[in-house]
């Protein structure tokens, strides 16, 4: 990774040092065996960075507080972990990993941003590194699903559906920008969820539905927030 991406002009980069996000800390710290054996893993990372010439790395932890996937687990103190691991940054993969699916078989988007949006305050004062927020285009896993199986509510991915609008999207944006340029504990950036998770209902990637709608509605907001 440190010679085939890092190095890289147009790799991102945040102070020089180049962007790695681990997606799931509970099987990154199994696959070292500890906590401590994994801190000592992500320095050397860090020390190997540093020897190829880079002024090292920037290291993210994604976590959640609410399990969907059945193969991944609770953190029961996901603050204290990060800190534990040294982590520079902390993000969110999508809003539905922070509660708000309360309502089968349609959620409403509104709602699971409000809830997100308390949890995104929440880690102000939790978490001590600062944190990368994320925008949702929506949720919709039904494509997992056995399509031989009656739709009811069940385990992952038998969920709730968040269908959101391209419009609804652009104002999630606006708003999430509005919140970055106040003080607080969050870096100046955030991410969204997702290029092409189409088996999730949460993509940017044009389709029959909506076009190029949501790609327009992200240019469109980031138009609109421009300062």
């Amino acid at each position: 990774m440190i010679q085939e991406y890092f190095s890289k002009s147009y790799y991102w980069k945040i102070d020089g040092k180049p962007y790695f996000s681990f997606y799931d800390l509970n099987k990154l710290v199994e696959g070292f065996g500890s906590v401590e054996k994994t801190r000592k893993g992500l320095d050397l990372f860090r020390e190997k960075a540093k020897k190829a010439g880079l002024p090292g790395l920037h290291l993210n932890a994604v976590f959640w507080n609410q399990v969907l996937l059945p193969e991944t687990k609770e953190i029961a103190d996901p603050g204290k972990l990060i800190a534990d691991l040294g982590f520079d940054s902390c993000a969110s993969y999508c809003w539905a990993h922070h509660g708000g699916m309360d309502v089968f078989p349609l959620s409403s988007y509104e709602t699971q941003k409000e809830v997100y949006f308390d949890h995104w305050k929440k880690t102000e004062t939790a978490f001590k590194p600062p944190y990368i927020p994320n925008v949702s285009i929506g949720w919709d896993c039904s494509a997992r699903s056995d399509q031989t199986k009656p739709w009811v509510q069940g385990s992952y991915p038998f969920t709730p559906v968040i269908q959101g609008t391209p419009a609804l999207f652009q104002e999630s944006v606006q708003e999430t920008i509005r919140r970055l340029k106040q003080p607080g504990n969050h870096l100046p950036t955030f991410n969204i969820n997702s290029w092409n998770e189409w088996t999730e209902g949460s993509y940017l990637e044009p389709d029959k539905l909506h076009k190029w709608g949501y790609l327009k509605a992200l240019k469109a907001a980031l138009a609109a927030e421009k300062q």
